[in-house]
């Protein structure tokens, strides 16, 4: 007796919903009106025009002895480097702890461009993007999140944590705009 209550309640919601959907389809077509379904990628717009000679001026003052290497290249492992030692705070260990205590400075941004390095990777070791195109991204990337670091990111910073994949995270980060 319950069990079909309850299938009555959700054929009549299921029911309901199908229709409004199609009232709604029927009315973009008699007036003309789109419905994107996906969301468009914002641009946003930092001042960072100024501090691009900066950045490249420190990438040519990295000892390469220090670097580490990566699977994009040179390049992008010099600016990964600058990356890692603007955005992460390491502390002394505390008298008990034998480890170093790792803080990050945005620390959505910085989780981004992680997972979007991690995913950039992975598609060139498994040929389904070419090296050249994964490491021109990587390097405006990284560029971005240096450069970002003093500057007010906060909305920027929502639509990262809103995204819900590398990919996606990866196209906001192509759409900042240096002004």
């Amino acid at each position: 007796m319950n069990r079909s209550i309850l299938c009555i309640i959700f054929f009549v919601t299921v029911s309901s919903s199908f229709a409004d959907g199609q009232k709604l389809v029927s009315y973009n077509e008699i007036h003309g009106e789109t419905v994107s379904l996906s969301n468009p990628v914002p641009v946003f717009e930092f001042r960072l025009k100024w501090a691009y000679t900066l950045l490249q001026e420190e990438i040519q003052k990295i000892d390469e002895s220090e670097i580490r290497p990566h699977a994009l290249g040179k390049e992008v492992a010099a600016r990964f480097y600058l990356f890692e030692n603007s955005y992460c705070i390491r502390s002394q260990p505390v008298p008990g702890s034998f480890s170093e205590k790792v803080t990050y400075k945005k620390p959505a941004i910085y989780q981004s461009v992680k997972k979007i390095d991690r995913y950039y990777r992975k598609n060139v070791r498994e040929n389904q993007m070419p090296l050249e195109i994964a490491r021109d991204r990587m390097l405006h990337i990284l560029e971005v999140a240096i450069l970002l670091l003093q500057d007010d990111t906060g909305e920027f910073e929502k639509e990262l944590v809103r995204a819900s994949n590398a990919e996606k995270m990866a196209e906001l980060f192509m759409n900042v705009k240096m002004i």
